[in-house]
């Protein structure tokens, strides 16, 4: 019989990431400047392109040249990284570790430079008890793009009908679940753990 593997996502599953507390204590509250950075300057798309495996200082060297009214607010985000970096999700590394004694194989694959993989790597010891990672930030594709989950299949040698994908955000679990894989949307760790049993 062939044997269930759990592919995890990072942020939001296994570890919380949110920059906001930081950015309201370095805005001091001033929410529409606030809504200026990350509408106009820290945008999704620039956020992509660091998941993507742009180098963090090239994009903090352009921001902060075009936009220098907010130079501090930039470089915050490569010197103040850790501090988005809320810490584990306890759950589910608890229940990361059941799977483990109970002999499920489990790996990563997650929207993450190499960069913050490492810094986030040094700081949790679970990492070192996965199998396999796949991030983005190697490849320059990131999920939704079914092109990272094939590379995950063929690096990890997954079998997409043997292996449950966990996600937070519906649409990776969309494109996971159209190449074959099982997946669990995930809300939290007690429903995550329900599902898998």
């Amino acid at each position: 019989m062939t044997q269930t593997s759990i592919l995890f996502d990072l942020a939001g599953v296994l570890v919380e990431w949110n920059p906001l507390p930081l950015y309201r204590t370095l805005f001091d509250g001033d929410e529409a400047r606030e809504r200026t950075f990350f509408s106009d300057i820290m945008t999704a798309e620039v956020q992509a392109e660091i998941s993507c495996g742009r180098a963090l200082d090239s994009v903090v060297r352009e921001l902060s040249q075009r936009h220098p009214e907010f130079s501090a607010a930039i470089q915050a985000w490569d010197q103040r990284w850790d501090e988005m970096l809320i810490g584990e999700i306890k759950g589910t590394i608890a229940l990361l570790y059941e799977l483990k004694r109970n002999g499920y194989p489990t790996y990563i694959l997650g929207n993450w430079s190499r960069e913050e993989f490492n810094r986030a790597k040094r700081r949790f010891a679970f990492f070192n008890d996965i199998k396999g990672v796949v991030i983005s930030g190697d490849h320059g594709v990131m999920k939704p793009d079914p092109a990272l989950f094939r590379i995950a299949k063929e690096q990890l040698g997954l079998d997409p009908i043997h292996t449950i994908f966990v996600d937070d955000k519906a649409d990776n679990i969309a494109s996971a679940q159209r190449l074959g894989f099982q997946t669990i949307l995930f809300q939290d760790p007690g429903l995550l753990a329900r599902e898998l049993a």
